[in-house]
């Protein structure tokens, strides 16, 4: 998340749909002014299907409203291995 303001914020991640196959952190933290901060998404497939899972993220920032974030992995037969 980038801020493009000199303020700092606090933000807050909620996992609204979770899979056990994809994983975010952290869930909450700053934001420091006029800073990028990073948010790992981590999607470690154990099946060949696709993932969902749905978040929302929250911040401090005045008049903000959170905002809903779909996460999508797919895993498929073969795909990554040695030749």
């Amino acid at each position: 998340m980038e801020s493009n303001c000199p303020v700092d914020f606090e933000y807050q991640i909620e996992v609204v749909k979770p899979h056990p196959e994809i994983h975010v952190s952290p869930l909450m933290g700053d934001i420091l002014g006029l800073q990028t901060t990073s948010i790992d998404f981590t999607y470690n497939p154990k099946t060949h299907a696709t993932a969902e899972c749905e978040i929302e993220v929250r911040t401090t920032e005045f008049d903000s409203k959170p905002k809903r974030i779909r996460i999508v992995g797919n895993a498929a037969p073969g795909i990554g291995l040695p030749k």
